[in-house]
């Protein structure tokens, strides 16, 4: 993969973890953060494969 799709990948799945942070925000703060984490992780794991297909 290029650095380019790489990079993509990463801020990409940052920001879809941020913005579920930010939706469950008001539950307990902790419980939040761990859903953004797990949001980001699995959007980063589809986005590689997706880059690894074409």
């Amino acid at each position: 993969m290029s650095t380019t799709k790489w990079l993509l990948l990463i801020f990409f799945s940052a920001f879809i973890g941020t913005m579920a942070n930010r939706i469950t925000e008001s539950i307990n703060i902790w419980l939040s953060r761990g859903i953004g984490c797990l949001v980001a992780v699995i959007v980063a794991i589809l986005l590689y494969r997706y880059f690894n297909k074409g």
